[in-house]
């Protein structure tokens, strides 16, 4: 009977982490729920927490100058506070996430065969802010295969260098029609686990000011990275990808 029970255990076990913890590189699902009921939608401060910042994390305002800092750090309840940040991160680091595009896709390509998505660009015009490389709400996505494409009506009006970042999702007609049809409820989500912190630099052109300045984020590399385009409604996965 022990060793019924053993056996019986680790199977238990086996069926509890293939189900409940899924490795989103091989893992097969037939729906959008199901692909993002085991991910976490992205939350706020995540780079603190990766950087054990505990002064930003539990915004601890007063502590305004680095000798109080210094002092702080001595005190037992700044360890009280570096320990749960401490086990916070590892949970974020363990985890899968998952964040939802805001721009939605343009019309499908006949010729290419497939769908654009812009990622931004190096300009802040409107509504839309500068935008470092490859990234996306706070995170650098290395493994896509974003291309620059230059801007040609800005570049009509004499600005040279102006970019939009562009990513590429081939998929057939069929496919292109449905999300055509259904585009209010279509959305692209990108599912990822966080690998390390990134500091960036890049050049961007402001349009109020018309100038150009040097823009610098703090950034949280995820790779590789899972492109998923689904209906919210229907559930129905038009496009299911793993970059590495």
């Amino acid at each position: 009977m022990k060793k019924i029970f053993s056996i019986s255990s680790m199977i238990i076990l086996l069926i509890y982490s293939v189900v409940l913890v899924p490795d989103y590189s091989t893992a097969e699902k037939s729906s959008l729920k199901q692909l993002l009921q085991y991910a976490e939608k992205t939350g706020n401060n995540q780079t603190a927490i990766y950087d054990l910042d505990v002064m930003d994390y539990f915004k601890l305002s007063q502590y305004d100058t680095e000798l109080k800092k210094n002092t702080f750090k001595k005190t037992p309840e700044y360890q009280e506070k570096l320990n749960k940040l401490k086990s916070i991160r590892q949970k974020m680091l363990e985890n899968y996430y998952y964040i939802e595009l805001e721009r939605s896709l343009g019309e499908y390509d006949i010729n290419r065969k497939g769908f654009e998505i812009s990622f931004g660009g190096n300009i802040a015009i409107f509504d839309f802010d500068l935008n470092a490389p490859k990234s996306a709400q706070g995170f650098i996505f290395p493994s896509l295969p974003i291309k620059n494409t230059p801007d040609d009506f800005i570049e009509r009006l004499g600005l040279k260098g102006i970019y939009e970042e562009r990513l590429f999702l081939p998929m057939g007609e069929e496919q292109g029609l449905s999300i055509e049809t259904h585009s209010k409820d279509t959305h692209v989500y990108l599912i990822f686990k966080m690998a390390s912190a990134k500091d960036v630099s890049y050049e961007g052109y402001i349009i109020d000011s018309r100038s150009w300045v040097k823009a610098e984020e703090r950034l949280l590399m995820a790779t590789p990275v899972r492109v998923i385009v689904g209906n919210d409604k229907s559930n129905e996965v038009y496009f299911d990808k793993e970059y590495k």
